[in-house]
């Protein structure tokens, strides 16, 4: 027994778990064994390496994955659309385009 603690944030980096995670498991009483200083909540580093030693581990690392989606070709390809632009996107582009047109009236030509 090394007398090492380790707090609940150095457990969950080492474990990946969440805090929230342990401390539902704390609640529900499973998981690893703590203990509680007043409000602080401890793991014993040997309680731990035996706790992480005990869980189930499997694969032989020969599966292949395969991928779930289609590869690249094939099936059929739907058209792709041009998104049609809103009513007011429309009329500011008039207006634009409108302001762009050389105009016979326009008195600042040098009449």
């Amino acid at each position: 027994m090394t007398g090492v603690f380790l707090t609940e944030l150095e457990v969950s980096h080492k474990t990946k778990i969440s805090l929230a995670t342990l401390r539902r498991w704390r609640l529900e009483k499973r998981g690893q064994r703590f203990r509680k200083f007043g409000f602080l909540v401890r793991y014993r580093d040997d309680d731990f390496e035996e706790w992480m030693n005990a869980q189930p581990y499997g694969g032989e690392g020969t599966a292949r994955i395969e991928p779930k989606r289609k590869p690249i070709g094939s099936g059929t390809k739907q058209p792709t659309e041009r998104p049609q632009l809103s009513r007011a996107v429309k009329s500011r582009s008039a207006i634009d385009a409108a302001r762009r047109q050389p105009n016979s009236l326009d008195r600042r030509k040098g009449s």
